[in-house]
């Protein structure tokens, strides 16, 4: 009959309706994550690049002799002035025999040698690489934490990395500032 061939019509034009509306919602609300996305990946990767400035002054600021980085109780205030500002877990001064000095300790890790032990920060910096990111690793304090690194250099040789150790947590918290999008996590 004609009223079952017009509510089968209407029907079928209300079921293609609401696909038409859904995809069309979905598409912008993918189109709208993918836009977000990119520009919460664009201002982690201009943090990131801050500390990686802030690694590349302090080590400008480093006083080098006879091809050697002065480790002395002004560099160790470097390191404890520069994380206090920066509010990072940790920063810190590795020489090319392993020895470290950090801002926590107030000068050298007792016990430790970063060379013997193969730290992914040192033997990826003491290549010379100009900006080092560690991958993920459990820290002392228990914390998920990355480490950036950049060399001190003279005359091509490395002399030093500096070096700070970044919660992930930090970096988290940082993203969701930006955004209130439930699905968007922090990986490397």
């Amino acid at each position: 009959s004609i009223c079952a061939m017009n509510a089968l019509i209407i029907t079928v034009l209300s079921v293609l309706g609401y696909i038409q509306i859904n995809e069309s919602s979905t598409n912008d609300y993918r189109s709208s994550l993918t836009s977000k996305s990119f520009l919460i990946a664009k201002a982690v990767e201009g943090e990131i690049n801050n500390y990686f400035t802030i690694l590349e002054t302090l080590s400008s600021a480093l006083i080098v002799e006879q091809g050697k980085v002065n480790i002395d109780q002004h560099t160790i205030d470097l390191l404890v002035s520069n994380r206090d500002r920066t509010g990072v877990l940790n920063v810190f001064i590795g020489l090319p025999d392993g020895t470290t000095y950090d801002a926590d300790n107030r000068g050298m890790i007792p016990n430790f040698n970063a060379k013997e032990m193969q730290r992914e920060w040192y033997v990826k910096g003491i290549t010379g690489a100009e900006r080092v990111s560690t991958t993920p690793f459990m820290a002392t304090t228990g914390d998920r934490t990355i480490s950036l690194v950049v060399p001190v250099k003279s005359g091509g040789d490395v002399l030093a990395m500096v070096a700070i150790s970044l919660k992930m947590s930090d970096i988290t918290e940082y993203i969701q500032g930006l955004s209130q999008e439930p699905n968007i996590y922090v990986a490397r």
